[in-house]
This record gives structure tokens, C-alpha cells and sequence, in this order.
């Protein structure tokens, strides 16, 4: 009788103890396909968050607005490393129509001019999504959408000033574009008219100094352009108060800044700053989580290891009159192996199918489960409750994969402390 046919007919007779085999080769590879799809989710959340959270560096001007000119620094977005950039404008503006929010304890100005209490800061996005202060949840939008690119008189406002001014989306506004000279003046600039497009909430860290634009119910966000506009600057004299650049590849954060620094810039009146930490502490849950999967998958596959040896130490002794007896005609250790390995792997089909259907909902389940902790910061609960483990082709397979590799190492171990022994030693202990 060949190998695979004496395989055959062991899994066909001893109908209990393939059983109690099969019913532990499908508990283990339900509990690897179940931390496998968990790990991968994980990780996809991992990388969401960090392709928000812009990693790289930013560029910042010196001084009270005017900051960089944008023709001087568009030599850095070239750099080897660098993705993208999203340039920022920052300045002031009048509100004549309407009122802008004041502030509960106000700090006072020595000068008496009315100025510093009417004004409105002015946000100047290519897109306003990308913006920190959005990206880690510090500001939500509540209505309507964020600026693009092709945003042009545009302009995203609180929910607070639109509630007191009684504006809604669709609404238009008139806006005049104001800088404050070194002696306290203000000199106005253009008067522009933006169509509200958004209303955001949440409150951001401020530091209030006694202009009315320091507030977050005052901030108002417009497209790129039209920020420039309100100062009467035209394209090639654009000033810009903020660059993000976000890199390829986070861990190259360090050569990039490097190759930024070699260039030819005013870096008196500029100021670079690495942002590859500006997530640490919504970062923070989901590393902390990813360790805990890691550990539980190490876990998983060790006492898989553990559980299925035993198992098959208990089985394997039961048959060494059998081995024996097959070792004592000529039969190989080899071929004896190898029908052990295809009496498991035969059994394990079967578990791999049941785990398939099973694996996941028990994923989901468990994954849900960790999602109702307060530790969670909500943006980091959005992630993953998007991040669910769904059913991947790719992933049963591989994790189908590792079972055989788990029954390879047992069966191996198994007939290490069995068929060590010559066939003589193992027909004399019998008897």
C-alpha cells in the first residue's frame, strides 16, 4: 500500500481522533485568519493616519504678515523626496456688514482705535482638508464642503459668526483686506466679495492678544488666490506665511530637510520646522494597538504550535506499533512524515473553509469591541471603525499558508521525540 493511500485510510477508520484533529485545526486557523485580517486593518489605519497627517516639514516667514515670497521658494518643492506642497497666506480683514465674535476676557490694547476689535483672520488654502487643524479633528466641518484647488472667491466661516450674522451656505460676504503697519495702523487693501461654501466647528489653541482675529470664531478660511487678492498682490508677488511639504517617505523625513538646507534661501527670515510629530498624540492609541496585535499574533501562533503538538503527541504515540512496523518492512521516516503531513494537511482544508466563513465576523466583532474605549480620540475611532477587516482572497490564502507551515513544525517536532528510535527499540518497548 503506497504513503498517500495508508493516509487515506487512517483519516477514513479512526473517525474520533480525526475529529478531535479536525476540530483543532479549524480553531487555529479561524484564531490566525481572525488576528491576521485584524493586523492588516490595523495597519491600513496606520497609514491613513499618517498619509493626513502631512509628515514632512514646513517652511514659515518671519514678521507680523508679509512673510515669504512664493517665486523664492518654489525652488524647494523640486527637491528630491518632496510630494507635494500645499502653500498658506495668513492676514487680516474688516467685516463691515455684520459683527465679528469678542472675546469673553479681552486683553486690552494701549491704543484706543476701535481697528483692533473689527477684525477677521484671514486663511488663505490651496485645501482647506489638508489643513493641520482639520486633518487632527481640532476643527470639524459641519456644512457644505472643504476649498479645492480650483476654488476661486471662495470662503469657509465658524459656525459661531455665521450664527451672528445670521449667514448660511450660498450667502455672500464683502471683505476688505487690512495690514497692520509697525506704529499700529492699519492699512487697508482690497474689498472682496466671498461665497460661503462651508461652516466649520471646534475650537483651536489660541493665544489671545488682544486682536479680535485671534479668536477661531473669527478665522476664516478663502481659497489661495483670493487671500492674495485682498492685498492687491498679483501671481508672481504672492506672499505666503506657510509651506507644508509633505515627503514620499517619512523615514527619509531627515536626508529631505537635509537637501532643503543646502539651498540658497533667506533662512534669516525663514524658519523650517519637521512636522513628522505633529500626530503624536492620535499616533499614540493606534501604536499602542498595533503592539497589542503583534503580541496577540505571536501569542496566536505559539500556542497554536504548542496546542497542536501536544495533540499530536498524544495521536502519534498511539500508532508507533503502527511506525514500527512500517519502519521494520523497509518503510522510509520520510514517507512516514509525509503521510502524517498529508493526513493534516488533507483535514486542514476543510478548517481552512470553516475559518474563511467564521474568521471574519469574529474579527469584526473583536475590532468593534476596542472601538467603544474613551482612550480613543474620535478622529482615530473614524479610522478604524472605516478600517474594518473585510473579507481579502490574498489574506485566507496566506493565512492558510501559515497553518501548513504550523503543522509542518509540529509534525516535524512530533517525529523528532518518535521516529528517532530504530524499529527494533520501538516493537521492544511495546512488548
Amino acid at each position: 500500500m503506497k504513503w498517500y493511500q495508508r493516509a487515506w485510510a487512517y483519516v477514513s477508520r479512526k473517525r474520533v481522533r480525526v475529529g478531535l484533529l479536525f476540530l483543532i485545526l479549524s480553531l487555529i486557523t479561524t484564531a490566525v485568519l481572525a488576528v491576521f485580517a485584524i493586523q492588516i486593518s490595523t495597519q491600513q489605519v496606520q497609514d491613513k493616519l499618517l498619509s493626513l497627517s502631512n509628515a514632512g516639514f514646513q517652511l514659515q516667514g518671519q514678521g507680523l504678515q508679509a512673510g515669504m515670497k512664493e517665486s523664492d521658494i518654489s525652488q524647494v518643492a523640486q527637491v528630491e523626496g518632496i510630494a507635494d506642497v500645499q502653500y498658506q497666506s495668513e492676514g487680516l480683514a474688516k467685516f463691515e456688514s455684520g459683527q465679528v465674535i469678542q472675546a469673553q476676557q479681552a486683553v486690552q490694547r494701549d491704543q484706543g482705535d476701535d481697528i483692533f476689535n473689527q477684525l477677521l483672520s484671514i486663511q488663505g488654502r490651496q485645501d482647506s482638508q489638508t489643513d493641520l487643524d482639520f486633518a487632527s479633528g481640532a476643527l470639524t466641518l459641519s456644512q457644505g464642503r472643504h476649498l479645492t484647488p480650483d476654488d476661486k472667491d471662495k470662503v469657509m466661516v465658524h459656525e459661531a459668526f455665521a450664527e451672528a450674522n445670521k449667514l448660511q451656505l450660498g450667502d455672500k460676504i464683502s471683505l476688505k483686506g487690512t495690514q497692520l503697519t509697525e506704529g499700529g495702523e492699519a492699512k487697508d487693501g482690497e474689498a472682496k466679495e466671498f461665497e460661503i461654501v462651508g461652516i466649520y466647528s471646534g475650537k483651536r489653541s489660541e493665544t489671545f492678544t488682544g486682536l479680535s482675529s485671534d479668536l477661531t470664531e473669527n478665522r476664516l478660511y478663502t481659497d489661495y488666490a483670493s487671500s492674495q487678492a485682498l492685498y492687491g498682490r498679483q501671481a508672481d508677488d504672492y506672499q505666503v506665511r506657510l509651506a507644508q511639504y509633505r515627503v514620499k517617505n517619512p523615514k527619509e523625513l531627515d536626508q529631505v530637510i537635509s537637501r532643503v538646507k543646502a539651498l540658497s534661501l533667506d533662512w534669516d527670515q525663514t524658519q523650517l520646522t519637521a512636522n513628522s510629530q505633529a500626530f503624536e498624540q492620535v499616533a499614540a492609541p493606534i501604536a499602542s494597538f498595533k503592539s497589542l496585535m503583534t503580541i496577540m499574533t505571536g501569542a496566536v501562533l505559539l500556542v497554536s504550535v504548542i496546542t497542536l503538538f501536544l495533540v499530536l503527541l498524544f495521536c502519534l504515540r498511539e500508532r508507533v506499533h503502527e511506525f514500527g512496523i512500517l519502519l521494520s518492512i523497509g518503510i522510509s521516516k520520510g514517507q512516514i512524515i509525509g503521510q502524517i503531513l498529508l493526513e493534516l494537511w488533507g483535514l486542514s482544508i476543510g478548517a481552512w473553509a470553516i475559518a474563511a466563513v467564521v474568521a471574519y465576523p469574529l474579527a469584526n466583532s473583536f475590532f468593534s469591541s476596542l472601538l467603544v474605549s474613551n482612550d480613543l480620540p474620535d478622529q482615530v475611532r473614524k479610522l478604524f471603525a472605516a478600517a474594518a477587516p473585510t473579507w481579502q482572497a490574498g489574506l485566507v490564502a496566506t493565512s492558510y499558508g501559515v497553518v501548513l507551515i504550523i503543522i509542518g513544525v509540529a509534525v516535524m517536532a512530533c517525529a523528532g521525540l518518535i521516529l528517532t528510535k530504530k524499529p527494533k527499540e520501538i516493537l521492544g518497548q511495546l512488548s
